[in-house]
């Protein structure tokens, strides 16, 4: 799948490994999904 080894996928579904950057980029490509990543500021009150 994707050029992730069986083996890998079964490890990570199993919680035996978590995936290398370029692993998940490759599952989420092939999933037709996207990653996001924010950063929340040292500033931000979520009580205002």
């Amino acid at each position: 799948m994707a050029g992730v080894s069986l083996a890998t996928v079964k490890n990570l579904e199993r919680g035996k490994c978590n995936p290398s950057y370029e692993n998940l980029i490759k599952i989420l490509d092939v999933l037709g999904l996207e990653m996001e990543f924010r950063v929340k500021s040292p500033f931000y009150n979520q009580n205002n």
